[in-house]
């Protein structure tokens, strides 16, 4: 027989903070969208030639960021000094595998192209609008210039930032710090418009929590144990 006070003693799911959650991400995207080619003219104004002076260094440091060397270099400290390990590591693979599965299989379906492109092509000012940076949804795209949506190297450091910043919490801000870093080093690169790299990042942060909810309905609380 089930004991009405202990049921009723059991936390309740909280809906409103994911609704709220994905509101705000929703806003952002749009935002972003509207603003893709504006904030695309400020970047080819101050920087036109990809000479980032001495942003330059960092930008290319943090666009490696959840690449191969990072994630394996996460995943032999964890192994070496981390009695979790076989979590962590397992957590970080697999929602890399998540990531890439994703945003590569967007990148297939939807056609946009690159900011390079559509600036070397008919450039970044008026008429030319966000529309004309998409080609439509069709299966086969197969052409780097035409897989700017979504940013894949937002989607795996979020997915990676997402992952150790669950299991190393007092280091979270320097692991989400990175990832940000990693998806503005896409836009200021010129190979994602703004809005992708909030996609991608979406994504990965999603991928990250699916791994982790998963993780937690097995391991319960002592997950971070």
């Amino acid at each position: 027989m089930i004991d009405s006070a202990s049921v009723a003693r059991r936390p309740q799911k909280r809906w409103w903070p994911w609704l709220l959650a994905g509101g705000l991400v929703g806003v952002a995207y749009l935002a972003a969208l509207r603003f893709d080619l504006p904030l695309m003219r400020l970047r080819y104004r101050h920087w036109p030639d990809k000479d980032y002076g001495l942003l330059n260094q960092a930008v290319v440091g943090l666009r490696n960021f959840a690449q191969l060397l990072t994630v394996a270099t996460a995943c032999i400290v964890a192994i070496a000094y981390d009695r979790r390990w076989r979590r962590v590591v397992l957590a970080i693979l697999i929602g890399q595998g998540l990531a890439i599965g994703c945003y590569n299989t967007l990148k297939y379906f939807v056609v946009r192209e690159r900011p390079y492109v559509v600036h070397d092509r008919v450039g970044l000012d008026p008429p030319v609008t966000f529309r004309d940076t998409f080609g439509g949804v069709r299966a086969g795209n197969l052409k780097h210039d035409l897989h700017s949506f979504p940013s894949g190297h937002s989607a795996a450091a979020f997915a990676l930032a997402g992952v150790l910043a669950f299991y190393y919490r007092r280091l979270g801000w320097l692991f989400w710090f990175y990832a940000v870093g990693c998806a503005l080093s896409r836009y200021l690169d010129a190979v994602h418009w703004a809005s992708d790299c909030i996609a991608g990042a979406t994504f990965g942060w999603l991928c990250a929590l699916l791994v982790l909810s998963v993780q937690k309905g097995m391991f319960g609380p002592r997950v971070r144990e």
